[in-house]
């Protein structure tokens, strides 16, 4: 029984390592996350913005978090969210759903995906 805990505590660790070690992986600053969490915690701890805000002035214009296991990528530099978004449009097509409860509201530009997005 303890080593087939053992066995799963290892495979959970390197599994949550491999996934938050994507952005130091690619070069990119950011905090430091909580494993299962990411940087979660600390968005909730010193509240979304005031997170955002130590963050910009720790690591720049450019940086990486998580949200839970998933990577964002912020980007607090106008130049380079033009590029993103005007330029390079085409390499940066869907962005992460919010979940609308009517199919209206849901066929906006923040909610748009592949070709709908394009067009």
């Amino acid at each position: 029984m303890v080593l087939k805990f053992k066995i799963h505590f290892l495979i959970d660790y390197s599994y949550f390592r491999r996934k938050l070690s994507y952005w130091s992986d690619r070069g990119v600053k950011g905090p430091n996350p909580f494993p299962i969490f990411g940087n979660f915690l600390e968005q909730i701890f010193y509240g979304g913005a005031q997170s955002e805000m130590n963050w910009f002035a720790k690591y720049g214009k450019v940086y990486g978090v998580f949200n839970g296991t998933k990577p964002v990528l912020t980007i607090l530099d106008n130049e380079l969210i033009k590029q993103v978004m005007v330029k390079d449009f085409n390499l940066f097509v869907n962005r992460e759903k919010i979940k609308i409860l009517h199919d209206i509201w849901g066929r906006n530009l923040f909610n748009m995906e592949n070709d709908d997005w394009k067009r």
